[in-house]
């Protein structure tokens, strides 16, 4: 699964045209059992990077909440920036900074990770598509970033994956 997910990342910053990224090879779905190596790769990204960006802290994804939980511990917190992994994880309205893009170049990105094809990427884009149309953005794409800090989040987001929850979304918008 690790060869297949690096085999679609790489897939995927070719198609947002990305040059120079980053890539570690631990294994997918068990970060938690390699925190000390993360820990020291944590810890030299401090020295090379002005900005890192990792998963909000209420990412609850098993490897999102882990990196999130390590860079917050290992990272200062004036190089640390946390993204929205879906446009659930905090309000845009509560980005500090937003990216405006294209909707088509994020779509041609996610179609490479045939291995999440049950997670309905596609749909992540329409939804914070939708929202940013709410908070006044009209770009095809948004994506919001915000500062991190120890003030703790919202710590329960709504599941992009459980639409069930979708009568909740006023409360984000």
């Amino acid at each position: 699964m690790a060869t297949k997910r690096f085999r679609e990342s790489s897939k995927a910053t070719e198609a947002l045209v990305i040059n120079n990224y980053l890539q570690w090879d631990f294994p997918d779905g068990n970060l938690i059992n390699h925190r000390v190596s993360l820990i020291q790769r944590m810890t030299e990204l401090q020295d090379k990077y002005d900005l890192i960006l990792c998963p909000a802290p209420n990412d609850k994804t098993a490897d999102h909440a882990v990196l999130a939980q390590v860079a917050y511990n290992q990272i200062s917190l004036s190089k640390l920036l946390w993204y929205r992994s879906t446009w659930l994880t905090f309000p845009l309205r509560n980005a500090d900074f937003v990216v405006e893009g294209k909707a088509s170049k994020k779509r041609a990105a996610l179609r490479h990770y045939k291995t999440q094809s049950k997670l309905a990427l596609q749909n992540v884009v329409s939804l914070s598509t939708l929202e940013a149309r709410f908070c006044g953005f009209h770009a095809d794409s948004v994506e919001g970033f915000r500062y991190a800090s120890s003030e703790l989040m919202k710590d329960d987001p709504l599941n992009v994956l459980s639409l069930k929850s979708l009568i909740r979304l006023r409360d984000w918008l």
